[in-house]
């Protein structure tokens, strides 16, 4: 090459997608330049993020209903003549919904309206994968209704907060929409109203954008927004009749009812051309399941004779060590059958990489006679053994092995890729050991999704200490609950979680645990 000769960078720049578009506008429609001027510069703009995120039909048809609608209100003077723009946006996983996020962030950045447009997500590592905040975070929904509109000086902190996050904002789309029980929709709603002053449109006048499968997990522990007993209240119309709580979940289930546009995604993108696959999983999606699709996934049924050696092999403890990208996590249905694979895994994994097997104690102390004193001898071992959903994600005994996988266990900055749930590599661990156990004073881990370090040699490295966390335990052979406080690093290994934490995540290998209560953890 010669020296004066600067190449071309491999990135690009919106007014050369504007260019190529233009070029690419007049060949499929036969036309010149001449009608490419006409269009605005926010049309051609579209047209543009349209080629380069390359949306098929369904995509570019959700991408301009939304584009349009805004520039519309923006073109109307207050939005007081245009009602706003409500749209569920659904179909199977894998058909491109995050292609459309990004065309959606990216059109709205170069029109100088980032500031009216958010994403979100009911889980932190849904979030984190998007790019996005928590829908609870960026609407408080964590903050209870008394405390929002309490006239303290608490209340006007949090409502002065909310006022921040909505206030501001046009559109608001919510990612993993089925994931949310009916009444934090409802929470949504008078929350929205409540920052924006106004009562006459749901959700305060925002543009609202729902995504998501209904064929996948609903919430946790919660009713989902088809649930059929709330909607045939809501069709009742006789919510007097209810109880408060009853009722506010039906008013959740009235607000989502509000979403009037409907755009189904049917092209598969994520498993394009492996059209047997596309189709078994469409076949347990309807639950229309075959025998010639029992057949194929009795194939990779591990206690099945006719597995193969080959499918076998992913399961190998080594793979964590050799590819770790190209290693096989359990998806199981109770945390119980999590948390007994993770143990076992990474005292698998300690021998495999040819290191120590650690287990760090957390510290749980009670307050007695007003002082903190450390649980000794049958009460710590018992406040050891509670299982670690009941000890808000604070396990008793962490086995962590340098190399393994780990998860957070807090939300502790979804937009930056630090999330509850986010794949991230334990480094190593800072300690200390007394009566025989270990205790961890901090953590240093890998997050591939956090680019914060200001280290640009450990660009993905944070530092994690231990937190404090209330939780109960009993004694043995005691009905009697007793209130401690937990101090421990907020990790857990990773060779297994459980379906609803794998919600919404692109897992390219894994096991299934086929000990489920019903089809949609086999779906999902």
């Amino acid at each position: 090459m010669q020296n004066n000769i600067v190449p071309l960078p491999f990135s690009t720049n919106i007014n050369a997608e504007i260019e190529k578009a233009k070029l690419h506008y007049a060949q499929d429609n036969h036309m010149d330049s001449h009608f490419w001027n006409k269009l605005s510069d926010w049309q051609q703009l579209a047209i543009a993020l349209i080629n380069k995120y390359g949306l098929n039909e369904w995509q570019k048809l959700a991408f301009l209903l939304l584009a349009d609608a805004v520039m519309k209100q923006c073109h109307t003077y207050q939005n007081s003549l245009l009602t706003p723009f409500q749209m569920l946006v659904t179909g199977p996983g894998g058909t491109g919904k995050s292609q459309i996020f990004k065309a959606w962030s990216e059109f709205h950045r170069e029109l100088k309206m980032a500031a009216e447009f958010q994403l979100t997500a009911p889980t932190g590592v849904v979030a984190s994968d998007i790019g996005s905040s928590t829908i609870h975070s960026e609407a408080a929904l964590r903050v209870k209704r008394q405390n929002m509109k309490a006239d303290t000086p608490g209340g006007q902190k949090v409502h002065a907060e909310l006022e921040q996050h909505i206030g501001l904002l046009r559109t608001l789309v919510v990612d993993e929409i089925y994931f949310i029980e009916p009444s934090d929709i409802s929470l949504l709603n008078e929350y929205c109203c409540l920052a924006r002053g106004i009562v006459d449109y749901p959700f305060g006048g925002l543009n609202v954008v729902a995504c998501g499968n209904p064929a996948q997990l609903p919430p946790p522990g919660a009713p989902s927004l088809f649930d059929q007993k709330l909607v045939q209240c809501f069709e009742s119309n006789h919510l007097n009749a209810l109880n408060e709580k009853t009722q506010y979940k039906v008013k959740g289930i009235q607000a989502w009812h509000q979403l009037d546009h409907v755009v189904e995604l049917t092209e598969i993108m994520w498993q394009k051309g492996d059209d047997i696959l596309i189709d078994m999983l469409q076949h347990l999606r309807l639950g229309s399941c075959t025998e010639e699709d029992k057949r194929l996934l009795d194939q990779h049924v591990l206690s099945d004779a006719g597995c193969s050696e080959e499918i076998r092999a992913l399961t190998d403890i080594t793979r964590w060590i050799t590819d770790p990208v190209k290693a096989c996590p359990l998806i199981t249905y109770t945390n119980a059958a999590r948390d007994a694979h993770n143990f076992e895994c990474a005292r698998e994994f300690a021998e495999a990489s040819g290191q120590a097997f650690q287990v760090y104690h957390s510290v749980d102390t009670q307050r007695v006679q007003g002082r903190r004193q450390e649980l000794k001898g049958a009460a710590a071992e018992a406040a050891w053994q509670v299982p670690v959903k009941r000890a808000k994600d604070l396990g008793g005994k962490v086995p962590l092995v340098p190399g393994m996988p780990v998860f957070g266990t807090e939300n502790l900055a979804p937009e930056l890729g630090i999330s509850k749930g986010s794949q991230s590599t334990l480094v190593s661990v800072r300690y200390e050991e007394r009566d025989g156990h270990y205790y961890a004073v901090s953590a240093t881990v890998d997050f591939p999704a956090y680019n914060g370090n200001s280290n640009r040699k450990y660009l993905h490295h944070i530092i994690l200490k231990p937190i404090s966390q209330s939780f109960k335990f009993k004694l043995p052979n005691s009905d009697r609950e007793y209130s401690a406080t937990r101090n421990q690093i907020l990790l857990i290994p990773a060779f297994a979680c459980t379906s609803h934490n794998a919600q919404g995540r692109s897992i390219m290998l894994f096991v299934l645990t086929l000990q489920v209560v019903d089809l949609f953890r086999v779906y999902m």
